[in-house]
């Protein structure tokens, strides 16, 4: 099968959630401190994240993702709130990190990537009866 970010067999939205995804963990390792402890931790977590919605392999998922958006949102409104010169010390790709992450809730959460992960529960009850 030849390379290809526009495959047949899932919507175009879990593509992108996939490159993107994949990108950030990438992003994240490289501008990051370096490998620590958290991402021994958080880089098999999130590859699993991404392929098990890319998949089907799991509807829960996208709320484990979402989850972890969340915490680290609340985490990081905490940092600000008790720190608000600290908005200034975000780099560029400290905001395009978070744009993508934005990006990527919202591919996650989107109408063809919802009917992708729902068709799983359909196939499994056509292969039932």
């Amino acid at each position: 099968m030849p390379f290809s970010l526009k495959p047949a067999d899932r919507p175009q939205t879990v593509t992108w959630f996939e490159w993107l995804s994949i990108l950030v963990v990438i992003a994240g390792l490289i501008l990051g401190d370096g490998l620590k402890w958290d991402a021994l931790i958080w880089v098999p977590l999130t590859l699993w994240i991404i392929l098990s919605i890319s998949r089907r392999g799991s509807s829960i998922a996208r709320w484990i993702f979402t989850a972890f958006y969340a915490i680290g949102f609340l985490v990081g409104a905490y940092g600000l709130a008790t720190n608000i010169i600290a908005l200034a010390d975000i780099t560029p790709a400290g905001w395009v990190l978070n744009v993508a992450s934005v990006a990527q809730l919202w591919l996650v959460w989107s109408a063809d990537t919802s009917r992708w992960l729902a068709s799983t529960k359909e196939r499994r009850t056509e292969l039932a009866t």
